[in-house]
């Protein structure tokens, strides 16, 4: 532990002189704290991190939802999910082995899976037909107002409008 406070005051110290913090040195780091079960120090640091301007890589995301599952903590690990997705919208095979371990943890299922769909609607790797994903009723409401809310984000008020009446 000592040898890791030690680390997180060096970077603050660098990040202070405005040296740029790279993935190769803050990486490390990073991972020693998820995997001390540090969760607010993690938290912290990674957010220091990107404003620094660092991109995650995929396997600290994937370090930060395995920290978030073992501590118990749906909102925190559908935060870093959110954040791992807009930055990489394609995890890799480990990345997605984290992320149904760490929705496991907190008591989920990470069954969906990405596809890409081809103009047949088969998955052009293994030519798998699409199948319509049916959700209860209260999951359904609840991405359809995310679907909403990000649609007027991007579009205003009258680029989804066509949505809503959809």
């Amino acid at each position: 532990s000592g040898d890791l406070d030690r680390a997180l005051v060096t970077f603050r110290r660098m990040l202070q002189r405005g040296i740029a913090p790279r993935g190769r040195n803050a990486s490390p780091v990073l991972h020693a704290l998820c995997a001390a079960g540090r969760q607010v120090d993690a938290m912290r640091f990674s957010g220091r991190l990107v404003r620094h301007g660092l991109v995650l890589s995929q396997e600290d995301h994937a370090a930060l939802l395995l920290l978030h599952g073992s501590r118990a903590s749906p909102r925190q690990l559908r935060r870093q999910l959110d954040r791992l997705l807009r930055e990489h919208s394609t995890p890799g095979a480990e990345t997605a082995a984290a992320i149904e371990a760490a929705v496991a943890a907190v008591g989920g299922s990470a069954a969906a899976t990405r596809v890409a769909v081809g103009h047949d609607g088969r998955c052009p790797c293994c030519g798998g037909g699409l199948q319509l994903l049916t959700l209860p009723e209260e999951e359904r409401e609840q991405v359809r107002s995310v679907l909403l809310s990000r649609a007027h984000q991007r579009l205003g008020s009258r680029g989804s409008e066509p949505l809503r009446r959809f």
